[in-house]
């Protein structure tokens, strides 16, 4: 189970830090 979480949280991270780049390209 907490190997499962540790997981999904790494994959929210990722998630955003790609959102966060794509907004940086939108706004360049």
């Amino acid at each position: 189970m907490a190997f499962n979480r540790f997981v999904s949280h790494k994959a929210a991270v990722v998630s955003v830090f790609i959102l966060g780049i794509l907004i940086l390209f939108v706004a360049l």
